[in-house]
């Protein structure tokens, strides 16, 4: 009997053993496959990026030969275009001082009439305004703000997104009466360095969603650089 209880406890160690042998060997591998899921979702983002990337070529293409650039000068204009591109992390004092700068923000908030119920997108512009105002830019924002179907409508006025920017910034945010012409021009002429202007609802416009070459030249028209912030999205 004390034989036959010395052998059931050895084969109950033994099983045990190889339980946890095999844990063990199930938990080595499992790295193997967490990499290997790790290197095609890596491959698919490449993939996707890559996408995206000719997606973007084709449509500034098409932009460039709208423009009355033939086939290769089109592409030579995108590609010097890409490599022209910079961070505003990569311009000097000396770049941004006195330039009238135009920012794409994304201010496209919810609100509740006229209250503001969450700034979370205008928070976020904040950090890019302050940047180029300490390197002594005049700074211009332009946004959407929901879906006006025929040209101004009070409510989708950026007049709350102003004020809710100035209160962040701690300096008032002038709203312009309009995203272009010559009001707008004269209100960026008589800005001074560090001061913040926001235009008018750009979607009061259609021609801001179908991206009209002329809406964009009177759009730019009054400034030296133009930065792209619009990721609240």
């Amino acid at each position: 009997l004390f034989c036959r209880k010395e052998k059931n406890k050895m084969k109950l160690t033994v099983a045990l053993l190889a339980s946890v042998a095999l844990t063990a060997s199930a938990f080595n591998t499992a790295p193997v496959a967490f990499n290997t899921a790790a290197s095609t979702v890596g491959r698919t983002s490449v993939a996707l990026e890559a996408s995206k990337n000719k997606q973007k070529i084709a449509s500034r293409t098409k932009w460039a030969e709208s423009r009355g650039f033939g086939a290769e000068e089109a592409a030579e204009e995108v590609a010097a275009a890409a490599g022209r591109k910079k961070s505003i992390s990569d311009l000097s004092e000396d770049e941004l001082k006195g330039k009238k700068v135009l920012v794409r923000c994304d201010v496209n908030v919810p609100l509740d009439g006229k209250t503001i119920t969450d700034d979370t997108r205008i928070r976020s512009s904040i950090p890019t305004i302050e940047y180029l105002k300490s390197k002594g830019a005049i700074v211009t924002v332009c946004s959407h703000l929901g879906r006006p179907k025929d040209g101004p409508e009070d409510k989708f006025s950026l007049g709350p997104c102003a004020a809710r920017m100035g209160e962040l910034l701690g300096q008032e945010v002038k709203l312009a009466p309009d995203c272009i012409g010559d009001d707008v021009a004269a209100i960026v002429a008589a800005a001074a360095e560090g001061d913040v202007i926001m235009l008018e609802n750009t979607r009061f416009y259609k021609e801001e969603t179908k991206n009209e070459p002329e809406f964009v030249e009177k759009l730019a028209a009054p400034f030296d650089l133009f930065v792209n912030d619009a990721f609240g999205t």
